[in-house]
C-alpha cells in the first residue's frame, strides 16, 4: 500500500463524500467496550531517530512548539504521534498522550503560571485544508503537565471542535483560552468550559468567523491572520463544520482586538494584503504588516493548479508575526520571480512558515522563511523589499517541509531558533550558523512494513516513511526501548510499499532476506546491503518501463514463479497518483522485462490496460500450500482490490481476471489477506466509514473459505463478544496457527479473531498500543513445518505499522508485567458533584503480579480495589472517584502494581449546563415487520448547572414508526455530572417501507447553534433476514435514496439562576 492516494481516499465516507470525525469519535467509544486478549503487549521498537550517512537524524512530523519559563522545557506537537515532552532541551523525550482520543495534535500551547505547567493541544491538520483527517476530537487540556487530559468544551461529545481543525492554541492565563480552528477564532474566559461571542463567552458563536490560520498577542493587544476559504473539492468539510460556518466569514486580511482581563473586544477592519498586482487577495508570497504585526500569505495558487489542474482561491494560509520593536510604517515586500522560482510550489502549499528576528532597526530586520527549505530573510520596511538571503537543507541542515519556527533569546550572546518539520525537530544555538536534530522520538508515520527473522532472538524490519525514506532496522523480538533498534535510511524521500526477497529457492520469506523491493517517491527500487545493517536502494530499471504516466508505486508483492525461485513480483502503478491502476508483473531475474496484467472486458479502460481505480491492496500464494513446502512451485493465486472497492481474483498469476462480488463495493480495500494454511482461506478489508447499523455488523472484513465462491461479513456485533467498529480498517493479515487467528489493524489500534469459527468473537490486541493508525500488520509465520502450532502456545511473532508512532512488535511476556488502563483526567467539574472513571490492570505476563496497596487522599478515593495479586495473564478492576467539596484544580497520584497513576480534576462553583450526547447517527438498518427494535441515546451534564430537556417536537412529516422514552413532559431533568438515556424505539410496520423524521430538543444549554446536537437516525423494513448482509448493499444496489431522521438539539434558554437555587 502505497500511501500517496490511498490515504486521500482511506477516510471517506463515500455517501456524503466527506470525512467522519463524528463516527470515528464514536469508534473511539466502541472500541474501549472491546475485551483485551490475555497475555501480550506491545513494545516500540522504532525508529526514534533515523541515521543517515551524514549527522542528520530525522523523526516524524513536527509542526507545534511550546517553550516553558525554563528554555530547557520543550513541548513539540505532531502529526498523529500525541504530545511530546523534554526537560533537557531536546536531548531526552517522553510522550504524554498514548490515550487520547487522537494523536494528532499538530498544535501545543503552554502557560507556567501554577505549580505545574498548563498544556493545551489542538486535533486535526493545520496543513489539510480540506478536513481530511477524522482525528477531529476537539481541544485536550492537562493541568499537571501532561500526566492526564481531558476535552475542553463539555468533553469528547460535547464540544463543537470535534470536526474543527485546530490550527492555534493558546493558554493566555488559567482562564483565557484562545482557539482558532477552520471556523473561527474562539475565546473563553472560564478555562475552555465555554466559549462564545457573547458576553459571558458561552453561546458557542466564534468572535472571528473565518480560516483563522494563526494568532499572536501583543500585551493587550491580539492579531488573527485569516486565510481565503479552502476550495471545494471531493474532500468538503464534514457536516458539523458546514453548519457552523451559516454565520458569513470576514474577508482575508490581518484582524486586531483588545484582551481585558474578562473578556475579548469585537474585531475592527482588516488590514488587508495587497499583491504587487493590485489585488486584494495576493497572488504570491507576500510580507506585509501593521503597526507591530507582521503577516504573511502563501498563496497555494500555483501549486493546487499543478497537481489538481485546479484553480482555487489565491489566499488559502497566512502566517503572522509580532516584534519586539516599534516599526516604521511602510509597504508591503514581495519575493522576487527568481526567488518564487526557487521554492517547491507544491511544498509550498503543504508548509509555510516565518519568524522575524527582534531587531534594533526599527525599518530593517532579519528572520526565517520556512517551505520546501528554511530560508534566512531580510526585509528593509522602508523601501518595501523583503529578499532571501541564504537557505538550508539537506544533510546537517534541516529537513524539508517547514512546519514551525521559533527565535528565542536566551541569557548570553546566543540566540536559538527551533525549527519543525517532516523529519522532526531541529535546533540552532548560534542564531542559524550550525544545527542539530533534536529527534530521539519514536514518531516516524510508517506506511507500510516487511519483516523478517535474523536469527531466534533478532528481527529485521523494513519500513516505507513519509517523507523520511525506507529505512532498515535490526533489534530483538523483545526490544526493552526503542534504541535497542539501530535503523538506518535505505533511501530519501517518500518510502512507500516494500517487500524482502528470500535468499535462495530453499528459504521461506521470513529467513534472513538479504535483498528487498522498495518505493521512493513512488519508483519502484531494489534494495541490498552494502555493511552491516546498512542496505543501499538503486532505481530497478525495468520498474521505469511503465507506459507514460504510471509512475506511483502501490503495492508490492513477492512469490515464487514456476521454477519454484523467489522471482515473481507484481507491483501495482497509479496514473498520476490518484488516476486508474496498472498491475505489473515480472518472473525471473532482475533483467526479465516486466508485464501488464490485463483485466478482462469490458477493460481496458484506457490504452494501456487500466483497472478502473487504483490498485490499494495486492496478495498472492500458491494454490495448495501443503504442496508448497516439500515441492517449491508457482504463487498463482492473485488477489487484487482496488480504492473503488472493486475485487479481482486469478487462478493463473494473472493471465485471465475474474471480478469478485464481495463487501460494500464503494469503499476502498485496504487489505487482503491469504491464509497461509488454506489458501482457499481469504480476507477482505474495507476502510471508510461504512454507517451500517449501529448494533453492527460494521461492514468493514470479509471472509471466504472456498475462494470467494461466498462470503460473509465476520466484523461480529456490538456486545459481549467484541466486534471491528465503524473504523477504517487499513490491514490484515493471518497467523499460521491451529486454530488460525486473524488479525485486523484499524484506524485506532488491533483486533483480533481466533478459530475454528472466525468472527465469532473479537478482542483487542494489546491494551498498551498508542491509538494511532496501524497502516499495516504482519505475522512471522512459520510455513515450513508440516502441522502449525497450537494457538494456545501464543500468537506468532507480529510486527505493526503505525501512521505516526513508528513500529512495534507483539511479546508475550515472561514473570509478571502490568499494563494499566486508565484515563485519570476527570475535568471541569461542579463542587459537590460525583464522577468515577474504572482503572484495569493487566496482568500480561506468566507470573503472579503484585498490586500493593494503593491509596488516594481526597477528594479522589478508590472502591471496589482487590487485593493482594492479579494472576497470570488476567486483568481486575476498581472504580476511583472524584467528589470535589472545594473549587480550584485537584492533583493526585497513586501507585499500583508498582507504576504511577495521575488523577486530576478542576471543580468550579458555577457555570452553565452542557449536554453531551452519543451516538448522533442511529442507524437501524433492516427489521423485520411487525418488530419494535430500540437504542440508546445517552445524555450526560457536563456542565456545572442543572441541565432540563423540556420537549422532543417532531419537525414536518416526522415518521410514527419512531418514539421516545421517557416521554417528556415531565422534563428530563441532570444534575452536574450525571448520566441519562433517551431510548429510541423503532416499530417496523408495512415491508419495503423507510422511515425517517426530524425531531428537536429543546433545553438550557447555552450553545445556540442547533446543529451541535444534531442526531441523525433511518430503519427500514423487511419481511425477513437478509442472512447476515447489511442492509446498505441492498439499498445501494436498488438505487434507494435513504432519508435521514435529524433530531437537532435547540438549547435556547440560557441558564442564568445560580447553581442549587
Amino acid at each position: 500500500m502505497y500511501h500517496r492516494s490511498f490515504f486521500t481516499d482511506a477516510y471517506h465516507a463515500p455517501a456524503i463524500g466527506r470525512v467522519r470525525p463524528d463516527l470515528r469519535t464514536q469508534g473511539v467509544r466502541d472500541w474501549e467496550a472491546i475485551a483485551v486478549e490475555p497475555g501480550y503487549v506491545w513494545r516500540s521498537a522504532g525508529p526514534a531517530g533515523i541515521h543517515d550517512t551524514g549527522a542528520e537524524i530525522d523523526a516524524g512530523l513536527v509542526s507545534g512548539i511550546a517553550v516553558g519559563s525554563d528554555p530547557r522545557q520543550l513541548i513539540i506537537g505532531t502529526r498523529n504521534a500525541g504530545v511530546w515532552a523534554s526537560t533537557d532541551e531536546g536531548a531526552t523525550w517522553t510522550q504524554l498522550a498514548d490515550r487520547l482520543a487522537s494523536l494528532q495534535t499538530m498544535v501545543v500551547g503552554r502557560f507556567d503560571g501554577g505549580p505545574a505547567p498548563l498544556l493545551l493541544a489542538g486535533s486535526g491538520d493545520v496543513n489539510e485544508a480540506g478536513g481530511r483527517d477524522p482525528g477531529l476530537v476537539g481541544v485536550f487540556r492537562s493541568i499537571d503537565g501532561g500526566k492526564t487530559w481531558s476535552v475542553l468544551d463539555a468533553g469528547l461529545f460535547g464540544t463543537h471542535f470535534r470536526s474543527h481543525d485546530v490550527n492555534v492554541v493558546i493558554p493566555l492565563d488559567r482562564d483565557r483560552v484562545i482557539v482558532a480552528t477552520r471556523v473561527g477564532l474562539y475565546f473563553s474566559k472560564d478555562g475552555g468550559r465555554n466559549f462564545g461571542d457573547d458576553a459571558d463567552h458561552s453561546n458557542g458563536r466564534p468572535m472571528l468567523s473565518g480560516h483563522v490560520t494563526d494568532v499572536v498577542i501583543d500585551g493587550t493587544k491580539l492579531a488573527a491572520a485569516v486565510a481565503g476559504d479552502p476550495p471545494v473539492t471531493e474532500d468538503p468539510p464534514p457536516t458539523e463544520v458546514i453548519a457552523q460556518r451559516s454565520t458569513p466569514t470576514v474577508d482575508p486580511g490581518l484582524y486586531l482586538s483588545d484582551l481585558t482581563a474578562g473578556g475579548l473586544a469585537a474585531f475592527g477592519a482588516p488590514a488587508r494584503l495587497t499583491s504587487t498586482g493590485g489585488s486584494d487577495t495576493p497572488s504570491y508570497t507576500v510580507l506585509g504588516h501593521s503597526g507591530r504585526f507582521w503577516m504573511m500569505s502563501a498563496s497555494k495558487l500555483n501549486a493546487l493548479r499543478q497537481s489538481f489542474g485546479v484553480a482555487p482561491p489565491s489566499s488559502l494560509h497566512s502566517i503572522h508575526l509580532t516584534r519586539r520593536d516599534p516599526v516604521t510604517p511602510g509597504g508591503w515586500g514581495t519575493l522576487s520571480a527568481a526567488e518564487l522560482d526557487s521554492l517547491n510550489p507544491f511544498q509550498t502549499s503543504y508548509s509555510h512558515a516565518v519568524a522575524i528576528e527582534p531587531s534594533g532597526s526599527a525599518s530593517q530586520f532579519d528572520g526565517w522563511f520556512g517551505s520546501v527549505s528554511l530560508n534566512r530573510t531580510h526585509a528593509d520596511v522602508s523601501s518595501g523589499s523583503w529578499a532571501m538571503t541564504s537557505g538550508i537543507r539537506g544533510l546537517d541542515g534541516v529537513h524539508a517541509d517547514i512546519h514551525a519556527i521559533r527565535v528565542d533569546d536566551l541569557p548570553g550572546p546566543t540566540r536559538r531558533i527551533l525549527v519543525g518539520s517532516d523529519g522532526g525537530l531541529a535546533i540552532s544555538r548560534n542564531a542559524g550558523s550550525t544545527w542539530d536534530q533534536l529527534n530521539a522520538h519514536a514518531s516516524c508515520l510508517v506506511w507500510s512494513i516487511a519483516f523478517a527473522r535474523v536469527s531466534a532472538t533478532q528481527a529485521r524490519l523494513l519500513c516505507g516513511i513519509q517523507d523520511n525514506g525506507t529505512v532498515l532496522g535490526e533489534g530483538p523480538f523483545d526490544p526493552s526501548r526503542p534504541s535497542d533498534w539501530t535503523w538506518n535510511r535505505a533511501g530519501g524521500g517518500d518510502g512507500g510499499a516494500c517487500a524482502f526477497i528470500p535468499r535462495d529457492r530453499g528459504h521461506v520469506a521470513s529467513d534472513d532476506p538479504t535483498s528487498a523491493f522498495t518505493t521512493l517517491n513512488g519508483v519502484l527500487q531494489h534494495a541490498t546491503p552494502v555493511s552491516a545493517g546498512v542496505w543501499v536502494a538503486d532505481d530497478d530499471p525495468q520498474g521505469q518501463t511503465d507506459p507514460v504516466g504510471f509512475i506511483y508505486t502501490e503495492t508490492v508483492a513477492v512469490g515464487r514463479s514456476a521454477s519454484g525461485e523467489w522471482d515473481r513480483v507484481f507491483f501495482g502503478n497509479a496514473h498520476d497518483r490518484n488516476g486508474p491502476g496498472i498491475l505489473r508483473r515480472r518472473d525471473g531475474a532482475t533483467s526479465s522485462p516486466f508485464t501488464t496484467v490485463h483485466p478482462a472486458a469490458p477493460y481496458p479502460v484506457g490504452a494501456h490496460g487500466e483497472f478502473r481505480a487504483m490498485i490499494t491492496a495486492t496478495a498472492i500464494a500458491p494454490a495448495d500450500p501443503a504442496t508448497e513446502r516439500t515441492t517449491p512451485g508457482a504463487w498463482d493465486q492473485l488477489w487484487i482490490g482496488l480504492a473503488n472497492g472493486e475485487v479481482w481474483f486469478s487462478s493463473d498469476a494473472g493471465d485471465t481476471l475474474t471480478q469478485i462480488a464481495v463487501g460494500p463495493g464503494v469503499f476502498p480495500v485496504s487489505s487482503i489477506a491469504i491464509d497461509p494454511s488454506d489458501s482457499r482461506r481469504v480476507a477482505i478489508a474495507f476502510a471508510g466509514f461504512v454507517e451500517g447499523p449501529i448494533a453492527g455488523p460494521s461492514g468493514h472484513v470479509w471472509l471466504t473459505e472456498n475462494r470467494g465462491a461466498s462470503w460473509r461479513d465476520i466484523g461480529g456485533k456490538r456486545g459481549a463478544n467484541g466486534w471491528v467498529p465503524d473504523l477504517p480498517v487499513l490491514s490484515a493479515a493471518f497467523t499460521r496457527t491451529d486454530p488460525p487467528a486473524l488479525l485486523i489493524a484499524t484506524d485506532i489500534g488491533v483486533v483480533m479473531t481466533r478459530g475454528p469459527h472466525l468472527g465469532e468473537r473479537w478482542t483487542r490486541l494489546g491494551a498498551n498500543l498508542p491509538r494511532v493508525p496501524c497502516s499495516q500488520i504482519i505475522a512471522l509465520n512459520d510455513v515450513a513445518a508440516a502441522t502449525p502450532p497450537s494457538l494456545d502456545a501464543g500468537l506468532p511473532p507480529v510486527a505493526v505499522a503505525t501512521f505516526g508512532r513508528s513500529a512495534f512488535l507483539l511479546v508475550r511476556p515472561s514473570g509478571g508485567e502490568a499494563v494499566i488502563e486508565f484515563d485519570g483526567g476527570f475535568g471541569a467539574m461542579r463542587v459537590g458533584e460525583t464522577r468515577r472513571r474504572t482503572l484495569t490492570v493487566h496482568n500480561v505476563g506468566n507470573a503472579a503480579l503484585a498490586l500493593g496497596a494503593p491509596s488516594l487522599a481526597a477528594p479522589f478515593s478508590l472502591t471496589g480495589l482487590p487485593s493482594g495479586s492479579v494472576d497470570p495473564r488476567h486483568q481486575v478492576s476498581f472504580t476511583v472517584e472524584c467528589h470535589p467539596t472545594a473549587a480550584g484544580p485537584q492533583v493526585a497520584e497513586l501507585t499500583v502494581a508498582g507504576q504511577t497513576v495521575a488523577v486530576s480534576a478542576e471543580a468550579y462553583a458555577d457555570g452553565p449546563p452542557r449536554l453531551a450526547m452519543f451516538p448522533r447517527r442511529i442507524n437501524f438498518g433492516d427489521v423485520a415487520d411487525g418488530t419494535t427494535v430500540e437504542e440508546a441515546i445517552h445524555l450526560q451534564n457536563l456542565g456545572q448547572s442543572e441541565l432540563r430537556i423540556t420537549a422532543v417536537t417532531a419537525v414536518g412529516a416526522a415518521s410514527s414508526a419512531f418514539s421516545f422514552a421517557p416521554a417528556m413532559p415531565p422534563d428530563l431533568v441532570l444534575a452536574p455530572g450525571e448520566e441519562r438515556t433517551l431510548t429510541v424505539r423503532f416499530t417496523a410496520s408495512s415491508v419495503g417501507s423507510e422511515h425517517a423524521g426530524t425531531w428537536t430538543l429543546a433545553c438550557n444549554d447555552p450553545i445556540v447553534d442547533a446543529s451541535h446536537f444534531q442526531i441523525t437516525t433511518r430503519g427500514r423494513v423487511t419481511a425477513a433476514s437478509h442472512h447476515g448482509i447489511p442492509h446498505w448493499i441492498y439499498w445501494a444496489g436498488g438505487g434507494v435514496v435513504v432519508a435521514l431522521i435529524v433530531i437537532g438539539v435547540i438549547c435556547h434558554e440560557k441558564h442564568k439562576d445560580k447553581p442549587g437555587s
